[in-house]
């Protein structure tokens, strides 16, 4: 008797046998930077839904707002409607992040909306930072970052809209301060956290679940997305840190310390678009693995699968990097890796049927065997 009574226990700690399937997957639905984000919502809910996996961290499934300025949740709405079934548990947060106030001059405002109308008149808001950018690149860089960082989180609107805001003030971070993350499982999380990092321009947080998976039994869970290096389109907005790289750096040292702090399993897999990795900002990625944390997709296929590639239909260019990353930190007897939604889609945007990747990253699915 005392022996089964030991193999209950057991398999009450570990599970069952069988395989953990877990999937990270930023969306792009990050309407203003990333094209074709109302076009793009529905095929990426049914891609979503159409997963087999136990549990699913989403990035960049931000507000949206509609054309009266409210936002609304409709991005994060249609992900959840699609994947009811399927991921029937989904955690997420709403964040708010003021930030210091930011504003353009007068004569920033004008110079900046003379280019836009003379070389985008016609453009939709969705698509405006792409022509605005290459139009009036050099209008933008040399105006204050005060002022780069208002119309950068205003970005999604027109014009006129966005320097009406801009001039005497806006103290929002982009998408009014949400965090943009959802956290879905098949089975309900035994406990939920949530933690908000200092940031700049986009806010970012992390989230945590307690989940029970096969294979693995209680296993804590950490969805994330920490800050970008776009020290090359935009001077870098923050106060608290001298960098778009410092800032990531601090993220995740404040997110090993999350982690660190919620960890009762003793098995913790941090998943997300880490916007570093062993072949973009090596600095900062290093700190996971030296806090030990491993990457078997990297491990599988080094930088030959880059997860934000140029060759994607929403990037343009050349090359990739791998940032996007599921990473256990607890040994693994056998694991498969693999890349998802690399292929391209249908959508039907103003100019008729097109074909479009899902997102402009892609996923990365890791299966555990224990």
């Amino acid at each position: 008797m005392k022996a089964l009574i030991t193999l209950f226990i057991i398999l009450g700690l570990t599970g069952c046998g069988g395989e953990a399937d877990l999937v990270t997957y930023n969306v792009g639905l990050a309407r203003g930077f990333v094209s074709y984000a109302d076009e793009r919502v529905e095929p990426v809910s049914q891609a979503v839904a159409g997963l087999e996996a136990d549990a699913l961290c989403i990035q960049e499934a931000w507000l949206r707002e509609d054309e009266e300025g409210n936002w609304n949740t409709d991005y994060i709405d249609a992900i959840k409607s699609a994947s009811s079934e399927r991921f029937p548990h989904v955690y997420w947060e709403r964040t708010k992040n003021e930030g210091a106030a930011t504003s353009c001059t007068l004569e920033e405002a004008a110079e900046l909306q003379t280019c836009a109308e003379t070389y985008c008149p016609d453009v939709s808001p969705g698509e405006l930072a792409d022509c605005a950018l290459e139009y009036c690149g050099d209008l933008f860089n040399a105006s204050s970052a005060g002022c780069q960082s208002c119309i950068a989180a205003n970005i999604g609107n027109s014009i006129e809209v966005i320097l009406d805001r801009c001039v005497g003030g806006s103290g929002s971070a982009a998408y009014d301060g949400h965090n943009g993350l959802m956290l879905m499982s098949q089975t309900e999380p035994l406990e939920t956290h949530h933690v908000q990092f200092t940031s700049a321009l986009t806010t970012r947080s992390a989230l945590h679940a307690q989940i029970k998976l096969p294979g693995l039994g209680k296993t804590d869970l950490f969805c994330t997305h920490l800050a970008a290096d776009l020290s090359g389109i935009l001077t870098y907005p923050g106060t608290e840190f001298g960098s778009f790289v410092e800032e990531q750096k601090y993220q995740i040292e404040a997110l090993l310390e999350f982690v660190d702090q919620h960890s009762s399993t003793g098995q913790a897999i941090i998943m997300g678009d880490f916007n570093t990795g062993p072949d973009d900002i090596e600095e900062n990625y290093q700190l996971l693995g030296d806090a030990g944390f491993s990457n078997p997709y990297v491990e599988a296929n080094g930088d030959a699968l880059c997860t934000y590639c140029g060759e994607n239909s929403l990037n343009g260019g050349t090359g990739g990097v791998t940032i996007d990353h599921v990473m256990p930190r607890f040994p693994i007897s056998a694991s498969q890796s693999s890349r998802l939604f690399d292929e391209t889609v249908s959508i039907t945007a103003e100019e008729g049927e097109l074909s479009s990747h899902l997102s402009d990253h892609y996923g990365v699915r890791l299966i555990i065997e224990q």
